[in-house]
């Protein structure tokens, strides 16, 4: 009875590591991806907003599962299209600005 109740002790114990050590990968995981999105925040990529709300979703997001990091990884890169299609629209916006600017000052490259 006693070497039962010592062998459940140590069986605990060792799924209680386990369960520690995968909380901390998780907590690892989702530092280097919220570290990854304050990059692209730096790099001009995403917006701060953007960047918040990425940041948030990856913190409530259950790794553990397929289906959790699988929808999370859709997310993600349906923001990332956004914002990359965002950032064409913008530069196209700042083409045609300039563009109008020129005009109105009298500069014509086609002369």
């Amino acid at each position: 009875m006693v070497d039962e109740s010592a062998a459940l002790k140590d069986q605990i114990r060792l799924e209680a590591r386990a369960a520690k050590g995968s909380v901390k990968a998780f907590r690892k995981s989702q530092k280097v991806l919220s570290d990854k999105i304050l990059d692209l925040e730096a790099q001009g990529e995403v917006s701060a907003r953007t960047a918040r709300l990425m940041t948030k979703k990856i913190l409530r997001t259950d790794f553990t599962t397929d289906k959790g990091a699988k929808a999370l990884e859709a997310y993600l890169t349906k923001v990332m299209s956004d914002a990359t299609i965002g950032n064409k629209l913008k530069i196209i916006k700042n083409k045609s600005l300039q563009a109008i600017k020129n005009i109105k000052s009298g500069k014509n490259r086609s002369e």
